[in-house]
């Protein structure tokens, strides 16, 4: 097991970028999102670095 947290989406550690946990929702202008947790090990949240949830979020806003 490493010693280490890494990004979900790219694979980037704690040591190259911020790491995070993912947030289960947000809310743009009056709609709710909900953003999908992918992590078979049990966890409720799956860790992700600032950049990839930027892309998800804005590919979640930008397709309406």
């Amino acid at each position: 097991m490493s010693n280490s947290l890494c990004c979900e989406e790219c694979g980037k550690t704690h040591f190259e970028v911020p790491i995070i946990e993912k947030p289960l929702r947000f809310c743009s202008v009056v709609k709710v999102y909900v953003l999908n947790q992918n992590n078979p090990d049990g966890r409720k949240q799956d860790n992700i670095c600032i950049d990839c949830l930027q892309n998800e979020i804005e590919g979640l806003v930008g397709s309406e």
